[in-house]
């Protein structure tokens, strides 16, 4: 148990957890993004295991996997998931 409310909160809904916590501090900037998509951008995840993340910005919900790396992201919520080292523009 930690005084002061010092430990860092984590967001969970159904498994999920919110990203914006852990990657607050790293600047990512995005410059690409698909013609026919809109407003969604390309990203592949580079990690080992499975995730699932809750967008902070549409509150979507994206899987990654080893088995499927590379999925289109809404641009508002790439932003933050791009700060986490595990995620790449693709």
């Amino acid at each position: 148990m930690s005084c002061c409310n010092q430990r860092r909160k984590e967001i969970k809904t159904e498994g999920i957890r919110n990203i914006n916590e852990e990657t607050s501090k790293k600047k990512v900037n995005i410059i690409e993004s698909s013609p026919t998509s809109g407003n969604m951008v390309k990203i592949t995840y580079i990690g080992s295991k499975t995730v699932g993340l809750m967008g902070p910005v549409t509150r979507q919900k994206y899987y990654f996997s080893p088995h499927q790396r590379t999925q289109w992201v809404n641009f508002n919520d790439a932003h933050f998931i791009l700060r986490n080292r595990y995620f790449l523009l693709s």
